[in-house]
């Protein structure tokens, strides 16, 4: 196998160091393993998480995402727009991350960028993969900004049981009265 014959005694050592050479190593540890001198493919459940794992030597970086049925490899782009009703909607800022990432781990990031550019809404207009209760925290706290957007389903089973508030509890006044 080409990679024994790189690793051999015999070969030059400076080849293992090549960027082609390593990422062919890192595939085949990630796809391949070897179990009495067979070499076998990898059950599922052995590879690596979806943050690390190699998808194409096209584009070393990109990496395998789903959001709900929808499966892909390479990106994820979180796209900030102004949406005032006699306005132009303009794109303010764009946000580029491996596909796996949580949509909830950029926000902050996100937030932050569009502050130093002055480009803050009072409300930020957001889907569910955004909103937690720390989020909406720090958008107020460190932005003076409310984050609007639906918020989970409750995950724990302590919540549902215990003398804990939900989001059944966390009704607008505005909207009670409605």
């Amino acid at each position: 196998m080409l990679l024994e014959a790189l690793w051999s005694v015999s070969a030059p050592p400076g080849l293992r160091v090549l960027p082609a050479v390593e990422f062919l190593r890192r595939t085949w540890v990630q796809q391949f393993h070897q179990v009495d001198d067979v070499v076998r493919w990898r059950e599922p459940k052995n590879l690596p998480p979806g943050l690390i794992r190699l998808r194409t030597p096209h584009e070393p970086e990109a990496r395998t995402g789903s959001k709900r049925d929808l499966g892909w490899s390479g990106y994820k782009v979180h796209l900030s727009e102004t949406c005032e009703p006699d306005a132009p909607h303009l794109i303010t800022h764009v946000h580029t991350t491996p596909a796996p990432v949580n949509d909830v781990v950029v926000l902050e990031n996100i937030h932050t960028a569009m502050a130093e550019r002055g480009l803050l809404p009072d409300e930020h207009l957001v889907d569910a993969g955004y909103v937690d209760a720390e989020q909406i925290h720090h958008a107020q706290r460190d932005h003076n900004m409310e984050l609007v957007g639906p918020v989970k389903k409750i995950s724990n089973q302590k919540q549902v049981s215990g003398n804990f508030f939900d989001r059944r509890a966390a009704l607008c006044p505005a909207r009670a009265l409605t």
